[in-house]
């Protein structure tokens, strides 16, 4: 479908495989890293606070995994426009005029990942906005996902 700018939408599966490629690039990068320190900081506690450390263990992991989501995606669509799995794929996040992204823009639309900072209540958040956004990918006219919408912005095919 062509938009402003006389660009074209990416396809959804290309949005898909483009997310895919993203997560498991920043689980290898980021989610590794982590598990392991984490384990090695918090395996030396004794069983009768294990419960605890566990909890506060994983609300610290939960916080930095999702603060490094939210500056991956948003440092790299405000700066290049894309991630690696859309440089991969060969998509532009735009904003809805066809313009570049704005640094506003780019947060506002990663914004969505800082839920992963509460535990449970965020990964049930995070999990209705996925069922959500793959709904309207194939739904909307535009493919807007809803951090599209919230962000104002639109994919791009930029082959």
């Amino acid at each position: 479908m062509p938009v402003p700018g006389g660009a074209v939408l990416a396809e959804a599966w290309k949005r898909i495989v483009a997310t895919l490629l993203d997560g498991i690039l920043l689980y290898i990068v980021v989610g590794i890293p982590i598990s392991i320190i984490a384990s090695a900081l918090f395996s030396g506690s004794s069983s009768a606070t294990s419960f605890t450390t566990f909890n506060v263990a994983s609300i610290i992991i939960g916080v930095i995994t999702a603060l490094i989501y939210f500056a991956y995606f948003a440092l790299m669509i405000a700066n290049t426009g894309t991630t690696v799995g859309g440089m991969v794929m060969k998509l532009k996040v735009k904003d809805q005029n066809g313009a570049d992204v704005t640094m506003e823009q780019a947060m506002k639309r990663s914004s969505w990942l800082l839920l992963g900072i509460f535990p449970i209540l965020g990964g049930c958040a995070t999990f209705v906005l996925v069922i959500w956004g793959l709904v309207s990918l194939f739904t909307d006219p535009l493919r807007q996902v809803p951090w599209d919408k919230f962000g104002e912005t639109i994919v791009i095919d930029a082959s």
